[in-house]
C-alpha cells in the first residue's frame, strides 16, 4: 500500500519535484497526465489501494475473532440474541434508508426447550445483526421491483425467526422473503469481498467474518437456502457446549 501511495504520487502533476525530473528527462508532463487519465492508471491505483485497505480490515478482523478467550464463552439464550440484534438492526438501518425496518413482520417461532448455549455473546449477535441487515436489503430491493412492476403493492417484506434443539445442538432459521438469490451467489456468499449489494451499499466482509466467527469460534456450521423472488434462509447450528 505504501509503494501504491509512492506511485500515485509521483504521477502527480501538482508535485513541483515530479514536474522538474519530467523536464531534465525531456518529458511532456500534461502529455504524460493525458495519457493516464485515457488510460485509467490513476483508477487502477485507486483500485489497488482500495482493495489492500479491504484486505487489511478483513485479516484485522479476523485476528480479532480468533483470540480463543474461554472466559468470553458463556451460557447465553440464543433467543434472547436474536432479539437483541432485531432492535440493533432496526435502528441502524431505519437512520440509512428510506424503507423502515420497523414495517417489517416478524414472526418468531421459538423452540421453549432450546437450553442455555455456551459462545460469545457479542460474537453470535453481530453474526444474527448481520443476517438481519442482509435479509433487509433484500426486502427493500424486492420491494423496489414490486412498486416499480405495477404500482400496486400488496407485498408485505417478512422476517421467520426460528429456534430448535435436537441431538445436543441448537439450529438458529434466519428467514425473509425478499429478492433471493440463484446458485450462483449462494455458493459465493460467505466469500470475502464478495456481495450482491450495489456499490457503496456493502465491502463484501460481513458474511465471511459471520462464517468465521460460527465455524471457526464456535466449531458450528452456517448454511444459506435461497430462491430468486422468494426470499432467502440463513441456518446456523451451534453445539450445546461450544468449543
Amino acid at each position: 500500500l505504501q509503494n501504491v501511495q509512492v506511485v500515485s504520487h509521483r504521477l502527480s502533476e501538482h508535485s513541483k519535484a515530479n514536474v522538474e525530473a519530467a523536464d531534465a528527462a525531456g518529458l511532456d508532463f500534461k502529455a504524460l497526465t493525458d495519457y493516464l487519465q485515457r488510460r485509467d492508471i490513476s483508477a487502477r491505483l485507486d483500485a489497488v489501494m482500495d482493495a489492500g485497505k479491504r484486505t487489511v480490515q478483513l485479516v484485522d478482523n479476523m485476528l480479532t475473532f480468533s483470540q480463543n478467550d474461554n472466559s468470553s464463552m458463556v451460557d447465553n439464550n440464543l433467543a434472547d440474541l436474536i432479539d437483541k440484534s432485531v432492535e440493533l438492526a432496526a435502528g441502524n438501518f431505519s437512520l440509512k434508508r428510506k424503507f423502515d425496518f420497523r414495517s417489517i413482520n416478524i414472526q418468531r417461532e421459538y423452540d421453549e426447550k432450546l437450553p442455555l448455549i455456551k459462545c460469545n455473546p457479542m460474537q453470535i449477535q453481530q453474526v444474527f445483526f448481520n443476517i438481519l441487515l442482509n435479509g433487509a436489503y433484500a426486502m427493500e430491493e424486492k420491494l423496489q421491483k414490486v412498486r416499480a412492476g405495477n404500482g400496486d403493492c400488496s407485498y408485505q417484506p417478512c422476517f421467520v425467526l426460528r429456534t430448535k434443539y435436537e441431538d445436543r445442538r441448537a439450529r438458529i432459521e434466519l428467514e425473509d422473503n425478499g429478492i433471493g438469490m440463484d446458485d450462483s451467489m449462494t455458493k459465493r456468499l460467505f466469500e470475502p469481498f464478495y456481495t450482491t449489494k450495489k456499490v457503496g451499499d456493502g465491502t463484501g466482509l460481513g458474511l465471511s467474518i459471520c462464517y468465521f466467527i460460527v465455524t471457526e469460534n464456535h466449531r458450528g456450521s452456517m448454511q444459506v437456502e435461497s430462491r430468486p423472488n422468494i426470499g432467502s434462509r440463513f441456518v446456523l447450528e451451534f453445539p450445546q457446549h461450544g468449543v
